[in-house]
């Protein structure tokens, strides 16, 4: 059951939170209030209402006191029956609010974990989780899970540590300061990159290092923020699941800024909300400037297509 469910039911069970009535007798309020009355320490869920009822939380007697929804501050008319018995006494049983089954709370929750799941899976694979700079194939200072530094003031926040033992548990103590965390910068920037320069060809050249926990909680920032700038500069990004949100979310992390005009097709589809062509139009060149194939790319393009297809737009 997910943590909005169980807001939702102890809020009914508490009686902060209106049922509707499955069959309202003349005169009777059509939503009603649980509440619970204890009676020799025997507790037992009684309709707020003064009518018998045979509804969910209700019961017959006369141990019942009458609260009319309507004359409740934050009354919600519009909140379905819940039409499972729930037993006098003990634990009640608790079944799955009709507006939650037909929101997909649930569904929705699990599909976001899972679609992070995938993506942070393929993106610690491929990039990597390096805990020294390197530069990327571009000539970018990187580190971590492909985080691209914006500059030494930047990369200096970072608890950046002097490698001894070899034990990052040891180690991490010896915090690096903020001088030679811009020398190592800076010359860092200085080496040769490229497709025949992977980030392992960089580990001695500086004995500066990050920890992993630190790289994975810096890869949930990065995520975060791009997240942010493409909810407010993509079209439709709101109206996309979680599986087309993070299919475009990784061409972001792996190329930069997806613009309108390199990317007219992708940008079209998103405004149409045609699944198929969008990620189609996701598919980045298997070659660099020189037709040289970059390495993974392939691999990575067939991920997204699969990744994608399983995605849908809202209306």
């Amino acid at each position: 059951m997910s943590t909005e469910t169980r807001k939702i039911l102890e809020q009914i069970f508490t009686g902060q939170m209106p049922v509707k009535r499955n069959n309202p007798k003349p005169g009777q309020s059509p939503f009603y209030y649980v509440a619970f009355q204890s009676d020799d320490n025997d507790e037992e869920p009684i309709a707020a209402d003064g009518a018998d009822n045979n509804g969910l939380g209700e019961s017959s007697g006369d141990r019942k006191t009458f609260l009319p929804a309507e004359g409740v501050s934050g009354f919600l008319p519009a909140v379905p029956s819940l039409t499972e018995p729930m037993p006098a006494g003990g634990v009640p049983f608790v079944a799955e609010p009709y507006f939650l089954q037909e929101t997909g709370q649930d569904e929705r929750e699990k599909e976001r974990k899972a679609a992070d799941a995938a993506l942070k899976a393929l993106l610690i694979g491929e990039e990597g989780n390096v805990p020294h700079m390197y530069l990327d194939t571009v000539g970018d200072v990187t580190y971590c899970v492909g985080h691209r530094s914006a500059s030494p003031e930047e990369a200096a926040r970072c608890p950046w540590y002097k490698e001894v033992s070899g034990s990052v548990e040891r180690d991490r103590t010896n915090l690096a300061d903020r001088d030679r965390v811009f020398q190592t910068h800076r010359y860092v920037q200085t080496l040769p990159y490229g497709q025949n320069y992977g980030a392992g060809t960089f580990e001695d050249k500086s004995d500066l290092r990050l920890p992993p926990d630190y790289c994975l909680d810096l890869l949930e920032r990065d995520l975060a923020e791009r997240r942010r700038n493409l909810q407010k500069t993509f079209p439709n990004y709101d109206k996309m699941s979680p599986y087309l949100q993070n299919s475009l979310l990784e061409v972001n992390f792996n190329i930069g800024n997806i613009s309108p005009e390199k990317w007219p097709g992708l940008y079209k589809a998103a405004q149409e909300k045609d699944v198929e062509s969008f990620c189609k139009n996701l598919h980045r060149k298997t070659t660099d400037s020189k037709g040289k194939p970059i390495a993974n790319m392939p691999k990575r393009n067939a991920w997204n297509l699969e990744n994608c297809l399983k995605g849908r737009f809202s209306d």
